[in-house]
């Protein structure tokens, strides 16, 4: 019988079987494990592997560890007896919200480090109401430095600039401990924060083998980090914060905290650097400046202390005493403090630190330069004048350019005009030497209150205005020198453009002058050799305030400069005077000047000479401007004609005094001596060259003492003065009569009558001659074409003198060499005369002065 499936009875019996014999295998292998033995297995497994750990953790992990913090502990560096210790928490300022952050880290494994300390301040970021702040300029600002002096550019600018300020504090004699302590390190870091105002969110310690700490803190405004050498007692300090509060007060903040003496006769020594990070948008800031990045920046600065920083209703005033490694070492100094008869000791002025004012930035004044600053501003003015009574300053806050004009026994009455009285105050603070009357004979310890002061804290430019600017009712009496002691002329703001463009208030100071009266203004660093010329640069102020003076009427005007005043470049002055006769006591000679000074400056109660840089040398110096100051003249356009003639052009053939001959002159029977050429000269050659500088130069005081003696003195001087005026040419160069001699074979060279000279100054040609011209007027072309300004002709005197004159057509061997002496008549008031004794020789009617003087 076959199933429904094809499968009979037969094979479903096999299968059952089959079954039943895999069934009885299965339970041959099956273990009953009972309840107890699993739980006692479990424990057993639990304790076994515990064992294991424990046994792992010792001899792995503890026992390094307790090796480290025993040797730790040894160290000679640690304070055995401090006791546990407890690292302060960051802690806000009372009243200042604490901001909502969110905190991320990633460490090494630390679990070998002997300790860590990882604090952190956080706002509840749900249910916190509390605005959050950032970095933002308003909330640097908002936590302001202790100090009065914000720097904030706008407070109510809320833009987030990609700006910062960066501290870097190095200190060294420190207290070993102290150094390898974490939390007296911790505490001086979280209290230097506090007292700054700034906002502690976290920060982080380890102390290192053998020893030694490092710590960070994440501050709001950026961060704070610090290490330490503990047997080298040294630590160095990083702090950053963005926004623009100034962190210059937290400099002392740091020494008083940090700075725990090794011993008690042991002073720290630290220095400091302080600079702007970042980008402000072009937003001037006085910390920026060169001058103040000079001091703030230089890590190299042995000693650098803020004596104090002022915002005044005008500028910023920042003072700082310093020593700079140039000059002097912070070891002098100290040893300049002892009282041990040492060199130092003696002179303790030449080794004290030099004392900075900067102004918005830029350097104002110095103690190791203002001396000569003032001096060579105020001394060449009042020696130029011939009799100073009364003296107008325009600023000069510190008091030292009116101390200086004090100085002259000549002056009635000293007004300064200083807008600023807060600037006044602070200068008699902390600049007491600059406003130092106390050494004058009949004056007082405050040059303010010498009884010739008034001082005047008003806006110069309306002071001026209101007095001077219209001519029909100037009621005060004019000044015989006034003194501008403002700003430089490339400050970039309105009271620089005022003062140096402003024809308003420049018309009113030329008003203001009497008629010899003298201006000086100084005009800030003097160009660079290579500097375009100045309308084309940031100095374009000083180039419109020449030329607006030129046109007021001044007759002369002068550049000089001093390079000891302690500022980075040659600093120059503008001397300009409303009579061209000041010219004549601008160029005296170091004598005079020396004479001067002696006899025109009050006594020293001590004896000691009142100036310490100014003398007649100096003086002798400042007659002659500097070469970039000529350059940059020279480089303007057109380029003025004084220029295209600066020295010999190595292009032209030079006859040297070989080729020459003294003889008797053809030009006449009474004629004297005569140069003569052995050799052919071509056209435009020079003549004597290497000889032609060689003059006799009688300076108009000299003439005028010559001229004075052959009147009232004997004969004995006649030689003298007959050789002066019989081979000198008289000029008027330096504001009166003065006569220069050739010295040189030149010296033998006849005029050329009737237009017939062969030798002439280069560039000269005349269409008429002694006979032909008008003697009743000088023309313009023989006349000392002379700009009032004009540093290429005062620099160039001697050679315009003597060294430009070439020939005007080929000369011939034999023939006599000839000039035209009509080149040499020096001033409109000789003209005529001149003329008319031309006349007399040329026709045979005369003889010239020198024939005339060697046959009496």
């Amino acid at each position: 019988m076959v199933s429904q499936n094809g499968k009979g009875p037969i094979q479903e019996e096999a299968r059952n079987r089959s079954s039943a014999t895999v069934s009885a295998s299965d339970d041959a292998y099956k273990v009953k494990v009972s309840l107890r033995f699993v739980i006692l297995s479990f424990f057993v497994c639990t304790l076994a592997a515990f064992a294991v750990g424990q046994a792992a953790r010792i001899f792995l992990i503890e026992g390094p560890k307790r090796s480290f913090v025993v040797n730790h502990f040894q160290s000679p560096f640690l304070d055995k007896t401090e006791p546990k210790r407890t690292l302060p928490p960051p802690i806000a300022k009372e009243g200042k919200p604490i901001p909502n952050t969110i905190y991320t880290a990633k460490n090494f494994d630390t679990s070998r480090t002997a300790s860590s300390s990882l604090l952190i301040r956080r706002g509840e970021i749900e249910g916190d109401d509390t605005p959050s702040q950032t970095c933002s300029s308003n909330s640097c600002r908002g936590s302001s430095a202790p100090s009065e002096n914000s720097l904030a550019e706008d407070e109510d600018d809320e833009e987030h600039l990609p700006a910062g300020q960066h501290l870097l504090v190095d200190i060294k004699g420190l207290e070993a401990s102290f150094l390898n302590s974490e939390e007296r390190l911790a505490h001086a870091m979280v209290e230097v924060v506090n007292e700054a105002s700034l906002t502690l969110l976290s920060y982080h310690c380890h102390a290192l083998l053998p020893s030694g700490v490092s710590c960070v803190g994440v501050l709001l405004e950026s961060h704070v980090s610090f290490h330490t050498w503990p047997e080298a007692g040294v630590i160095t300090l990083d702090l950053f914060t963005c926004g623009n509060n100034c962190l210059l007060p937290v400099v002392p903040i740091i020494e008083r905290l940090f700075g725990i003496p090794a011993s008690p006769n042991e002073k720290p020594r630290m220095v400091w650097s302080h600079q702007l990070r970042g980008f402000r948008n072009g937003a001037s800031n006085p910390l920026s400046t060169w001058d103040s990045t000079s001091i703030l920046a230089n890590l190299d600065m042995e000693y650098k202390e803020r004596i104090t920083s002022k915002q005044t209703d005008f500028t910023r005033i920042d003072i700082y005493d310093i020593i700079s490694a140039r000059f002097n070492t912070l070891e002098d100094y100290e040893l300049s403090l002892e009282n041990d008869d040492s060199y130092y000791s003696n002179n303790p002025d030449l080794f004290s630190p030099d004392r900075v004012v900067l102004l918005d930035g830029t350097t104002q004044s110095r103690r190791k330069g203002e001396h000569a600053y003032h001096e060579s501003l105020v001394h060449p003015a009042m020696f130029a004048h011939a009799n100073v009574q009364r003296v107008a300053i325009v600023g000069g806050g510190e008091g030292a350019t009116l101390r200086e004009v004090l100085k002259h026994k000549s002056v009635q009455e000293a007004v300064m005009v200083e807008i600023d009285e807060e600037m006044v105050s602070i200068s008699r603070e902390y600049l007491p030497e600059w406003s130092d009357c106390s050494d004058f004979e009949g004056s007082s310890d405050w040059c303010g209150n010498d009884r010739r002061s008034t001082i005047f804290y008003e806006d110069a430019v309306q002071w001026f205005q209101k007095r001077y600017l219209d001519t029909e009712n100037i009621e005060d009496d004019l000044f015989d020198v006034i003194i501008m002691d403002a700003i430089d002329p490339n400050d970039n703001n309105e009271f620089s453009d005022v003062l140096y463009k402003s024809n308003d208030y420049l018309t009113s100071v030329f008003n203001a002058l009497s008629e010899d009266g003298i201006l000086v203004v100084q005009i800030g660093e003097s160009p660079a050799h290579d500097s375009p010329a100045e309308l084309n640069t940031t100095f374009k102020n000083r180039s419109i305030l020449i030329e607006i003076l030129s046109q007021l009427g001044f007759e002369t005007m002068h550049v000089y400069g001093q390079n000891h005043g302690g500022y980075q470049a040659t600093w120059n002055n503008l001397l300009v005077s409303k009579s061209v006769k000041t010219r004549s006591r601008w160029f005296r000679n170091a004598a005079e000047i020396n004479l001067q000074i002696s006899q025109g400056l009050v006594k020293s109660k001590s004896g000691s000479p009142l100036l310490r840089y100014f003398d007649g040398t100096t003086m002798e110096r400042f007659q002659v401007p500097g070469r970039d100051v000529e350059n940059v003249f020279c480089r303007q356009a057109p380029v003025p004609d004084e220029c295209l003639y600066r020295g010999f052009n190595p292009q032209i053939p030079n006859f040297n005094a070989g080729n020459f001959e003294v003889k008797q002159s053809k030009i006449s029977k009474s004629a004297g001596r005569g140069l003569f050429a052995t050799v052919d000269i071509p056209k435009g050659s020079y003549i004597s060259a290497e000889t032609a500088g060689h003059t006799v130069h009688f300076k108009p005081s000299t003439y005028a003492l010559l001229e004075k003696m052959e009147m009232y003195v004997s004969s004995a001087l006649d030689a003298v003065y007959f050789y002066m005026h019989g081979y000198g040419v008289q000029v008027h160069h330096l504001g009166d009569k003065s006569n220069v001699v050739d010295s040189s074979i030149l010296t033998f060279m006849n005029h050329g009558c009737n237009g017939t000279y062969n030798h002439a100054h280069l560039g000269q040609s005349y269409e008429f001659n002694e006979f032909t011209a008008d003697d009743s007027e000088m023309p313009e072309e023989y006349g000392e074409d002379r700009s009032v300004y004009n540093p290429a002709l005062d620099r160039n005197t001697p050679f315009w003198l003597s060294s430009l004159d070439l020939t005007t057509r080929d000369i011939s061997a034999g023939e006599e060499l000839l000039t035209n002496y009509l080149a040499f008549v020096g001033h409109s008031s000789d003209w005529k005369d001149d003329i008319l004794d031309l006349r007399a020789q040329c026709s045979g009617q005369d003889v010239g002065d020198v024939t005339t003087y060697e046959t009496q």
